[in-house]
């Protein structure tokens, strides 16, 4: 079993492109729409990979009690900008757990179409 980050990134605004949300109503409805169609790319990715190797994932940040206090959260708290970086409020929250090596880590994007499993150079 391993426990996987899908649902953090939605729901804490952890996308790059999210700096770009010009109020807390539109970053909100972004989370949502997002969280709606995550469960027919993202999770079902994560699904078949680990269902691959015989291993199960499990996806803490969609737990319903997990969603239901994370999305009461006020979408203004979840913004980015005045050194706010992006899922900074889960930043906080698990500081002690993050790896001292890389502090302050900015996400970079690693897109699963630049990479084919098994292939050959």
């Amino acid at each position: 079993m391993v426990l996987s980050g899908e649902g953090s990134d939605e729901v804490f605004g952890g996308y790059l492109y999210f700096h770009k949300a010009p109020n807390a109503k539109e970053l909100h409805e972004e989370t949502v729409r997002k969280l709606l169609a995550l469960h027919m790319y993202d999770c079902a990715r994560a699904n078949k990979a680990m269902s691959a190797w015989g291993v199960e994932a499990r996806v803490p940040f969609l737990d319903k009690k997990f969603l239901d206090v994370a999305m009461r959260i006020n979408p203004q708290d979840k913004m980015c900008g005045n050194g706010k970086m992006e899922k900074h409020i889960l930043r906080e929250c698990f500081e002690a757990y993050l790896l001292q090596a890389w502090p302050g880590g900015r996400k970079s994007s690693s897109p699963m179409a630049s990479v084919t499993v098994g292939s050959t150079p």
